[in-house]
């Protein structure tokens, strides 16, 4: 099963750019905003898809124990020698 912290609900990324990139009424102050809030979801979103990517990894994990441990495929030679053994050991 995944770890809890990747099941629970992320928050939403916090990408209000701080009143220093405001200041200023002017063209290049709007660019500076715009450009802190574009880093800020960028950002965000590769930490998004990293999460997820664990969950995706976490969730196969079982099922890649489970296949195993319910192949039917074994070795008969594997099986007989074992077998033997056990045959050799109860009747000596």
């Amino acid at each position: 099963m995944p770890d809890a912290v990747l099941l629970r609900p992320q928050a939403p990324p916090k990408c209000e750019a701080p009143a220093a990139y405001s200041k200023g009424d002017s063209e290049a102050a709007k660019l500076r905003r715009l450009d802190y809030e574009v880093q800020c979801y960028q950002q965000a979103e590769m930490i998004v898809r990293h999460r997820l990517r664990q969950l995706q990894e976490a969730l196969q994990q079982p099922a890649a124990k489970a296949d195993k441990k319910h192949d039917t495929k074994r070795d008969p030679k594997r099986d007989t020698k074992r077998d033997t053994k056990r045959d050799m050991a109860a009747n000596p």
